[in-house]
């Protein structure tokens, strides 16, 4: 659900435009600032996974061990996301710009 509400997040910012944004933004500056966001975010979240993974007390608890996996699961499916997100965007600039 984390990853669809990231996804949602990052298409609304790059259709979004209101007065305090500058007249003309580039759709390479978008992309960059909402890529550097996302890749924050998920740097912070791998910390966080890293710290608990590392953490046997956890590992030896079935109920928090499943969490955690699905935790990193979670993490792995916004990461390919982002990733497939990036890729698209990038085309799709590159093909505005043959035409």
């Amino acid at each position: 659900m984390q990853n669809i509400a990231h996804i949602r997040k990052i298409a609304s910012e790059a259709l979004s435009v209101t007065e305090s944004t500058p007249s003309v933004v580039s759709l390479e500056d978008r992309l960059i600032h909402n890529y550097a966001e996302s890749m924050v975010e998920l740097a912070d979240q791998k910390m966080d996974l890293k710290s608990r993974l590392t953490d046997l007390n956890r590992l030896m608890d079935p109920k928090l061990s499943i969490r955690d996996q699905e935790d990193l699961s979670k993490h792995n499916i916004e990461l390919s996301a982002l990733s497939t997100l990036v890729r698209k965007a990038t085309s799709a600039i590159e093909t505005v710009l043959r035409a």
